[in-house]
C-alpha cells in the first residue's frame, strides 16, 4: 500500500466571508456537497432545501479520498488532495446564514475545514455544463489510519447513515 502523508495537524476554517471568484451575487457562496447534504439524503431538508441548486452533478477537478466510516456510517472527504478519485457531488448557492449553519454541522475548525476546491459541472441547473468553478467544500482534516484503509469511492450512495441531532 502506498504511504500517505499524515493528516493536517489543525483544521483552520476559511475566513467567514471569503468570496470566491465565481460567487453568485447577493452574498451567496457556492458550496459543493458530496454526502448527506445531497438531495434525497438525510440532512438536505434541514440545511439546503431553500438554497438554489446550481448543479445536480459536479466532480472535483482534483482527486480526493471519499470514504464511509464511523459508528454513524458517515461520508468523509479526506483532506488529501491528489489521492483517491474525482468525487461527484452537487453545487448550491447558499447565503451567509446557511453557510454558518453548515459550518456548525460540519464542526469546522475541529473535524472539518471549509476549503476552496475546483469542480467540473457535469449537469447544470444554473451553471454551464463542462465549466470548472471554484466552490467551498468540507474536508475531513482530523482522520486516522482506520479511515485511510476504507474503500475510496467516487460517489456517496450509502443509505446506512444514521442522522443525529447537533
Amino acid at each position: 500500500a502506498p504511504r500517505l502523508p499524515p493528516p493536517p495537524v489543525c483544521c483552520l476554517p476559511m475566513p467567514p466571508h471569503a468570496p470566491s471568484s465565481s460567487s453568485p451575487p447577493s452574498s451567496r457562496t457556492l458550496v459543493w456537497v458530496y454526502g448527506t447534504l445531497k438531495r434525497t439524503l438525510p440532512n438536505h431538508a434541514s440545511y439546503l432545501s431553500t438554497s438554489p441548486l446550481l448543479s445536480s452533478r459536479a466532480t472535483t477537478s482534483t482527486p480526493f479520498p471519499l470514504v464511509v466510516g464511523g459508528p454513524y456510517f458517515s461520508p468523509y472527504l479526506l483532506d488529501l488532495p491528489g489521492q483517491g478519485a474525482r468525487v461527484a457531488g452537487e453545487v448550491y448557492a447558499v447565503d451567509d446564514g446557511v453557510l454558518r449553519r453548515l459550518d456548525e454541522l460540519e464542526n469546522v475548525g475541529v473535524n472539518y475545514v471549509r476549503r476552496k476546491v475546483r469542480v467540473r459541472v457535469v449537469e447544470g441547473e444554473g451553471l454551464e455544463e463542462g465549466k470548472e468553478v471554484e466552490v467551498a467544500a468540507y474536508l475531513k482534516c482530523n482522520f486516522d489510519d482506520e479511515l485511510l484503509r476504507k474503500e475510496w469511492l467516487e460517489e456517496y450512495k450509502d443509505t446506512r447513515d444514521v442522522p443525529r441531532d447537533k
